[in-house]
C-alpha cells in the first residue's frame, strides 16, 4: 500500500495537492508554492515507481517561477523512464501551470478552460540594481531554454511565444488545439 501524502490544504485552504494512488491521479490546484511543489514532487516520485501512466490533473492560476520549473523538471525525469504523463487542465493553467501542462507527455484540456502565458514578472526587494540585471539576465537565459524545450512539440515557435507575452496571452481550448499546445479537448 502506498503511503498517503498530506496534501497542502491544511496549511493552506486555497492551494491544495492531492493524491489518488490506486487512479496514478495527482489533483494540482491553487497557487505553485513550496508545499505545492514539494507535495507534488513526492508524489511523482512515489508514482514513478512503476512504469504507468501518471495524471496531472490542474486548476491553478500559477505561482512561483522557481516552484514551476522544480516540478516541469521532475516530470521530465519521470519522462526520461519512458513513463508517459497526461497532463489536463479543468479550469485554468496559467504562467507557470501552463510550463507544468505543457511538459507533459500527453495534453488534454476542457473545452471550458484557459491557458495563459506571459513575460517574466519583476519581483521588488532590497537587492541593487546590479544583482536583479545578474539575476534577471539569467532567469531569462533559463526561462528561453526552457520554453524552447516545452513548445519542441508545438507549432508555437519561441519568436512567436515572445511576441505573444508582451502582454498577458490567453488561449482557450480550441486555440491551443490549432497551435498543438494541447491533443486533445475533453
Amino acid at each position: 500500500m502506498l503511503p498517503k501524502i498530506k496534501s497542502c490544504e491544511e496549511n493552506n485552504p486555497i492551494n491544495y495537492v492531492d493524491v489518488d494512488y490506486e487512479k496514478r491521479i495527482i489533483y494540482f490546484f491553487g497557487d505553485i508554492d513550496t508545499a505545492t511543489t514539494v507535495t507534488t514532487i513526492q508524489a511523482l516520485d512515489k508514482l514513478s515507481e512503476t512504469g504507468d501512466a501518471i495524471r496531472i490533473i490542474i486548476n491553478s492560476n500559477g505561482g512561483d517561477f522557481f516552484e514551476s520549473v522544480s516540478i516541469v523538471n521532475k516530470i521530465l525525469k519521470v519522462k526520461e523512464k519512458n513513463i508517459v504523463v497526461i497532463t489536463e487542465i479543468i479550469g485554468s493553467a496559467f504562467s507557470g501551470a501552463a510550463d507544468i501542462f505543457l511538459s507533459g507527455t500527453k495534453r488534454e484540456m476542457s473545452k471550458y478552460s484557459l491557458l495563459m502565458f506571459h513575460e517574466l514578472q519583476w519581483v521588488e526587494d532590497e537587492e541593487s540594481i546590479n544583482s536583479h540585471i545578474s539575476y534577471a539576465k539569467a532567469v531569462q537565459k533559463m526561462n528561453k531554454k526552457l520554453v524552447t524545450n516545452l513548445l519542441k512539440d508545438t507549432k508555437l515557435t519561441y519568436t512567436k511565444y515572445k511576441r505573444l507575452i508582451i502582454q498577458e496571452y490567453f488561449l482557450d481550448a480550441d486555440q491551443a488545439l490549432k497551435l498543438n499546445l494541447t491533443h486533445t479537448i475533453n
